[in-house]
């Protein structure tokens, strides 16, 4: 290799070589570009026309450059000394060490092997990998230090020419320094922890400035980084020591020990509970029911709304967790408490058991007015409502693995399917953007409706599922007794309204439409008729309703709806007019046989209880009167029945007899002219 040679009479010396002794060749070109304008006389450069190779001018390099390298400023000596490493072959050792490291940077080879170990530290492939060649080259380099074959300052400058590598660095004593810390500590951890690009910084914190920082750190304000450094070096400047740099602040506060140590103070106890202190594990549900979780997501499959837009769809889920069933779901436009309440209900209507516990999200809508009024009945029925723990999705790891599964084994059988979305750290988790174009087309889309009835049915098929569903074969009989009623559905979920029963019925409107409903117990009749009560129904089935007490809230009565005669009826429609007359003359009969068995029932405990002798002399002759027209009275009005012949006409009768004010004394004159008192006196 020619490293020098003669031209027009003066020496001139390789580039390439002059790298190789360890100079910078950027410096050196730099340095050319300056002589050429003629801003600097240093680095005249020569390049041959043919081979395009450079060479400098032994007058033109600086002697405080040759003495670095060991080269003459007397231009024969140099020469004979180029002579003489040329004759010693030190190239072709640098040579020789060129070729070993380069092999360990280029074959796959030989650096494949270290990548696991910086699995740990590095998500990005590439990173790893420039680690791994690094590690590669490094071992090399120990391998040929300890051959002592070749000298650590020649494989310095032959490392040098590794630009990419993690560790680089011009200075021979640090390179030295790190490759022993390497032999003793293990390659990974000094590459890891140990190496710095370009060395370590010049200033270390000292006790005082970690001090400062922590207490600027903690402090309720929460400045930031530029403002810590900048409080902390005012101080250090009246007191007359080394400021610090931003870098320096940051790098300390980096540190996870001092993060988990000092973020309590700065970000809260909430903190402290979500994200450092561990929490307790808990045991599998033992049975059905004993435990439900709930959650929902945003599935990324669009569709075409009424008005032509291209929208997204929420589903809200409820899990058993001991069979890992989907026992209600529902749908909606956004996540809010309309969607969670909708998966509640259909899971409490078609599983009927009352959970032990329901675990939720710690989403807004769990905070709403409604929900707390649910979580208030749950309650009453001994269920407790409990929110999961912020960033910590194994507290409700069951309902979280169902949706990656039916999103990875059921929705991808879904044209327009679309991945799992933008975040999603799954290697190919998202669709490519040509496919995401045409499924977003809106000849391509689907409607709501048909979108709804789409995922329904993988659900469905999902619950059928062995891989998915477990402990679902003979586990009815671990299924606890406490079950939901339609009437506590009613209570949970239905609508309330406050009505006043009128004429033993319950007349309201919803959504502009008038029904009425009958009260055909005697006895609930009476009780409730003029009382205001609490009714509970179905917006979207009026067919039935549910009557609460006001004051307690307990259960009364289930009502179903009146059917409407036309204003002109029809013979079927006469015929239920008719069946309803009978029925309303048999509902007064019955009234009046139930006062008259309270009656007697009251007569025949009065006459059990023997009356003093004292009080029995001085009962008056008018009082004992008075008492036999009062039940003569009473039994009148009872035994007047509906004779079948006299029809309206005794109806009529009857009313007007009801509504005169002096009928007591009517039937007082009666009495009298038939002699009764008379009777009553003898």
């Amino acid at each position: 290799m020619d490293n020098y040679k003669i031209k027009d009479k003066k020496l001139i010396i390789s580039i390439d070589y002059l790298v190789d002794l360890g100079c910078n060749r950027r410096t050196m070109e730099n340095s050319i570009s300056k002589f050429n304008k003629g801003n600097s006389i240093f680095f005249h450069a020569h390049k041959d026309p043919i081979t395009n190779k450079k060479w400098i001018y032994y007058e033109s390099i600086p002697k405080r450059l040759l003495k670095k390298f060991n080269i003459s400023t007397d231009r024969d000596i140099a020469l004979k000394t180029l002579r003489e490493i040329e004759k010693n072959d030190i190239f072709k050792i640098r040579s020789e060490i060129n070729l070993l490291l380069k092999i360990q940077w280029d074959n796959p080879i030989y650096w494949k092997q270290y990548i696991p170990n910086y699995v740990l530290y590095f998500l990005d492939a590439e990173k790893r990998n420039l680690f791994a060649k690094t590690h590669s080259i490094i071992s090399c380099v120990i391998e040929l230090k300890k051959s002592r074959n070749y000298k650590l300052c020649d494989i310095h400058t032959v490392y040098l020419k590794f630009e990419n590598a993690v560790f680089w660095n011009e200075s021979y004593n640090y390179f030295s320094k790190k490759i022993l810390e390497a032999e003793r500590m293990g390659i990974p951890d000094a590459l890891v922890h140990g190496f710095k690009r370009f060395g370590r910084n010049n200033y270390r914190l000292n006790n005082f400035a970690k001090k400062r920082i922590i207490h600027y750190y903690c402090n309720p304000k929460a400045y930031s980084r530029k403002q810590i450094r900048d409080k902390v070096n005012l101080e250090l400047t009246e007191r007359g020591l080394n400021t610090i740099s931003y870098n320096s602040v940051t790098l300390f506060m980096r540190n996870n020990e001092f993060r988990n140590k000092y973020d309590i103070l700065r970000k809260g106890i909430e903190f402290g509970y979500n994200d450092l202190f561990p929490y307790l594990t808990r045991k599998e549900p033992q049975f059905i029911g004993e435990l439900f979780q709930i959650d929902s997501t945003r599935l990324n499959i669009k569709y075409l709304s009424e008005d032509k837009k291209i929208q997204s769809l929420y589903l809200c889920v409820v899990m058993d967790v001991f069979t890992r069933k989907i026992i209600g779901y529902s749908f909606s436009d956004s996540e809010n408490q309309v969607l969670i309440m909708e998966s509640i209900r259909m899971a409490f209507k078609e599983f009927s058991i009352i959970p032990k516990q329901i675990v939720v999200d710690s989403h807004s809508s769990y905070s709403s007015e409604e929900f707390k009024k649910f979580i208030n009945v749950m309650d009453e029925y001994g269920v407790d409502v409990r929110k999961s723990r912020p960033y910590n999705p194994r507290d409700k790891g069951h309902v979280e693995r169902w949706f990656r599964t039916f999103s990875s084994s059921y929705l991808n059988q879904l044209m327009g399917n679309l991945g799992y979305g933008i975040k999603s750290k799954i290697a190919d988790g998202r669709a490519a953007q040509s496919l995401e174009r045409f499924y977003n087309k809106p000849s391509n889309l689907r409607t709501k409706k048909q979108l709804i009835n789409a995922v329904s049915r993988l659900i469905n098929t999902c619950n059928n599922d062995k891989k998915v569903v477990k402990n679902s074969k003979d586990a009815s009989w671990l299924a606890p007794k406490r079950n939901f009623l339609k009437r506590d559905i009613a209570k949970i979920f239905f609508s309330q309204k406050r009505i006043k029963v009128r004429n033993s019925m319950v007349r309201m409107s919803v959504k502009g439409l008038v029904v009425t409903y009958t009260i055909q117990n005697i006895k609930k009749a009476n009780q409730l008729n003029n009382e205001y009560v609490y009714v509970r129904y179905d917006e979207g089935n009026l067919n039935s309703i549910y009557l609460f007490d006001m004051k307690n809230g307990e259960y009364i009565w289930k009502l179903e709806i009146d059917e409407r005669i036309a204003i002109v009826p029809n013979p079927e429609e006469l015929v239920k007019i008719k069946k309803f007359s009978e029925k309303q003359n048999q509902r007064m009969q019955d009234q009046f046989d139930m006062v008259q068995r309270d009656l007697d029932e009251a007569k025949e405990e009065l006459n059990s209880i023997p009356i003093l002798q004292d009080f029995n002399s001085k009962k008056t002759k008018e009082e004992i009167y008075r008492q036999a027209e009062d039940d003569y009275l009473i039994s009148e009005i009872i035994n007047l029945n509906y004779p079948k012949d006299k029809g309206k006409q005794f109806m009529k009768r009857k009313k007007e007899k009801y509504k005169s004010n002096n009928t007591y004394n009517k039937v007082r004159n009666e009495m009298r002219k038939k002699d009764s008192i008379r009777i009553i006196e003898d």
